[in-house]
């Protein structure tokens, strides 16, 4: 055929003239369809769904390469005719793939006038899919080691990184050290000042504050490098019952039962700052806000708390009445609420610490020495001595939660890994740690990662008058085509080789 357009069967035009065939969905169902070549005089037909445009003959302009539709990358543009005529643009490329635009036709190589095709526009590939973070379950409370220490043990701390938990040993004044990753005790124990209680590890975790009850030696501090103690702070009054450390680390806090004082040492030159605070009554434990604000000291003797401002070291208020022979005391980790435990009276008192007001009295088992609270703050776990167990308090409620936990003869303090996962209780005529299992780790699953964006395709070159292609643009993390030449630039490129 020498005269004629293109058909969907015979896509090529006839040889003299007419136009290539453009392809649509409906004459390509199937597959990539490229446009029909245009005759001598014609232009080139638009190809579909990836497929090439056509190019012209003599004159005439070639055909769009066909925009992605099932396939990744577009269709290229047909050049224009050779004395006359524009490139077809490039196609696009699939949007969510990584398929790169078509690029754009050129005109003739001796075309006078044509402008060069758009190259398409690479795709913009596909997204990854998040993955889900591990979280937190907290389980029924299970015992899952018992590990000897020394005689009476009372007090109990973990260092900030979770790997060691510190335990006073009352009769054996000394110290044990527990490996909290193989629940055993390291070398041996630590000899400290008379009848230790009370201990506290500085938020860095280098150094740990023992509170001796008798002696000269007041504060034994230990390096937890070393496992040796460096330095003995005597100056305080006797009967040194329990010790806290404010947030920054720069001061501890002791409560001295028989001076019914609290002294504050300069954790920096571990030194005793000033004169002890007085106003309470055989001051017991001590427990500092998050903020570092307040300190909260429970009266042994006195059935109360009293708040200590530990920006001016005065008591403020009037002590704050609980319940009979308060020994511990929990703030929770937002420090709207301070837990107390009261020994004769076998309940926890719930202090709002705005207010100063107790909001809620608790009936725990006998004799509750020792608290804790949860990491997350949703629970208190709480040392019953006189019943050989552990009490679950759920804070949102104010509401023990199952059973007591069976645990060693007399337990008294109760220490809870950073993680939540674990609370280590110390049970005095025992001897003995008993680890208590709190939480589970449910393991977060691994997102998958998405695909790069594909390249845009290049424009084409113009004639000797007309303009150059833009480039396509690339998806993400690919690159943009090239612009194509415009025709001036082209003839003096053109020239010059």
């Amino acid at each position: 055929m020498f005269v004629g357009d293109g058909t969907a069967a015979r896509p090529d035009a006839g040889v003299l003239a007419g136009n290539g065939f453009s392809y649509t969905s409906a004459t390509c169902p199937t597959g990539s369809c490229d446009g029909g070549n245009g005759g001598l005089l014609g232009s080139g037909g638009n190809g579909y769904n990836g497929g090439d445009g056509g190019n012209a003959g003599l004159v005439g302009n070639g055909g769009a390469g066909g925009d992605a539709v099932t396939v990744a990358n577009g269709g290229n543009g047909g050049a224009g005719g050779v004395f006359a005529g524009s490139g077809g643009a490039g196609g696009n490329a699939l949007a969510a793939s990584s398929g790169d635009g078509g690029n754009g036709g050129s005109a003739g190589r001796f075309s006078l006038w044509g402008n060069g095709g758009n190259g398409g526009n690479g795709g913009a590939g596909t997204p990854g899919t998040p993955g889900t973070p591990a979280s937190f379950n907290a389980v029924t409370p299970t015992v899952t080691a018992t590990i000897n220490v020394g005689t009476n043990p009372e007090g109990v701390a973990v260092t900030p990184n979770g790997a060691y938990a510190y335990v006073t040993n009352t009769n054996s004044n000394s110290v044990s050290v527990i490996n909290t990753a193989t629940n055993q005790v390291i070398g041996s124990p630590i000899t400290v000042g008379t009848y230790p209680q009370g201990v506290a590890i500085t938020p860095s975790g280098t150094r740990a504050y023992i509170a001796t009850y008798y002696g000269n030696s007041g504060v034994s501090v230990i390096d937890t490098a070393t496992n040796q103690v460096t330095t003995a702070i005597t100056g305080l009054p006797s009967g040194r019952v329990e010790v806290a450390i404010t947030p920054n680390g720069t001061r501890a806090y002791v409560t001295n039962q028989f001076g019914n004082s609290v002294s504050v040492i300069n954790t920096t030159t571990n030194q005793v700052i000033g004169s002890p605070i007085t106003g309470f009554t055989a001051p017991y434990a001590v427990a500092i806000t998050p903020n570092g604000a307040y300190a909260y000291v429970t009266n042994g003797g006195g059935a109360s708390v009293s708040v200590i401002n530990t920006a001016t070291n005065q008591v403020i208020g009037s002590p704050i009445t609980v319940g009979d022979f308060p020994s511990g005391v929990a703030i929770n980790p937002t420090g709207t609420r301070a837990y107390v435990t009261n020994v004769n009276g076998s309940s926890v008192s719930v202090i709002n610490t705005v207010t100063y007001q107790v909001i809620a009295t608790i009936t725990v088992g006998a004799n509750p020495e020792g608290i804790a609270i949860s990491p997350n703050g949703a629970y208190a776990y709480v040392t019953n001595g006189g019943g050989d167990s552990v009490s679950v308090i759920n804070t949102a409620t104010n509401q023990v939660i199952g059973s007591p936990v069976a645990v060693g003869d007399f337990p008294s303090g109760v220490a809870i890994t950073p993680s939540g996962l674990n609370a280590y209780v110390t049970n005095r005529t025992s001897g003995t740690v008993s680890v208590l299992t709190i939480g589970a780790i449910t393991p977060g699953t691994p997102g998958t990662p998405g695909t790069s964006g594909g390249n845009g395709g290049n424009g084409g070159n113009a004639g000797l008058f007309g303009s150059g292609g833009a480039a396509g643009t690339g998806g993400n993390g690919s690159y943009n085509g090239t612009s194509g030449r415009s025709g001036i630039n082209r003839m003096r490129s053109s020239s010059s080789r």
